[in-house]
């Protein structure tokens, strides 16, 4: 019976030690694109979002979650920016018609998207290609085209997380490419 006592102690103690580790074991990283202002994750915008106003103290920063027509129609938008950051952004013609006027007017569009739809790449003259490689290398690296931020280093992406470039740039004129992976792809 004494044997079995010490079993059963040793055995809880165990299961004791194990259930703290499994409690205070770190949450394991997410990396769903989700570019959301809200997640904290490799691929969420939370401190970008909450970094927006050291890089623009005296602006007016208001998130917004209604099509562009609705917004840019509505208000009489002067010395503004839009910036749209999101894993698809697909716009129809109304909002792109909008978006367009609202460019030409002197106001700024930043769009940073995994897909964008294709009449506002059109718009733009884009070509977008997957890479399709039979022997696809873990990684991806990117870095800045200006000289005043390039990196010393390459900024490097785990494999499938970089895996298309612009094939065509119709429009080069007035087409400013802001980095190329390794491959020289914008």
């Amino acid at each position: 019976m004494k044997s079995y006592r010490r079993f059963i102690l040793i055995f809880s103690v165990l299961m004791v030690v194990y259930i703290v580790a499994e409690v205070n074991r770190p949450r394991p990283l997410s990396w769903k694109i989700t570019m959301s202002k809200d997640d904290k994750n490799p691929y969420g915008a939370h401190i970008l979002f909450n970094r927006l106003y050291d890089l623009f103290p005296t602006s007016s920063i208001v998130s917004h979650r209604e099509p562009a027509y609705n917004l840019m129609h509505e208000n009489d938008l002067t010395n503004s920016a839009y910036l749209v950051i999101a894993p698809f952004f697909d716009i129809g013609r109304t909002d792109l018609e909008e978006l367009l006027l609202f460019a030409e007017h002197g106001n700024y569009v930043f769009i940073s998207a995994v897909n964008i739809g294709k009449s506002l790449m059109d718009t733009l003259g884009l070509e977008k290609q997957d890479y399709m490689e039979l022997f696809q290398t873990d990684s991806t690296s990117l870095n800045f085209v200006n000289p005043a931020i390039t990196a010393d280093t390459p900024y490097n992406y785990r494999k499938f997380t970089v895996d298309s470039r612009f094939s065509e740039l119709r429009k080069k004129d007035s087409t400013v490419i802001l980095g190329l992976t390794q491959r020289s792809d914008p």
